[in-house]
C-alpha cells in the first residue's frame, strides 16, 4: 500500500500490518553462534530487513542455511546478519544459496 508522505511529499509504503510475526530467510552459511554469512550468495535480497523487522515486532526468525561452519571469521568472512536476529537455523545442503 502506498500513501502520500506528508514530510517528504513522496510516497510511503506500508504492508498494512501492525507487526511482522515471523521471517524465514536464506543464507549460504552460519556459524555455531548463529551468525549468518552472505559469502558465495547468488543474490542478497531483503533478508536483513525481514529479520530486523520481525525481531523489532517481537517475532521469530528462522534461517535456512547451506552449511554451518566453525571458521568463517578465520576465512575472512564478515557477519551479514548477527545471531541476535536469528532464533533458529535449519541446515539444508541443497539450498540455492549454498557456497560451492
Amino acid at each position: 500500500l502506498a500513501v502520500p508522505d506528508a514530510n517528504s511529499g513522496g510516497l510511503q509504503f506500508s504492508l498494512g500490518v501492525d507487526r511482522i510475526d515471523a521471517a524465514v530467510i536464506n543464507a549460504p552459511l552460519a556459524d555455531r553462534r548463529g551468525n549468518l554469512y552472505s559469502h558465495g550468495a547468488a543474490v542478497l535480497n531483503e533478508s536483513y530487513d525481514m529479520a530486523t523487522a520481525a525481531k523489532r515486532g517481537g517475532g521469530v526468525v528462522v534461517a535456512q542455511v547451506g552449511a554451518v561452519v566453525d571458521d568463517a571469521a578465520a576465512r575472512g568472512m564478515q557477519v551479514w546478519i548477527n545471531a541476535e536476529h536469528v532464533d533458529a537455523i535449519v541446515v539444508n545442503a541443497r539450498t540455492e544459496q549454498v557456497l560451492g
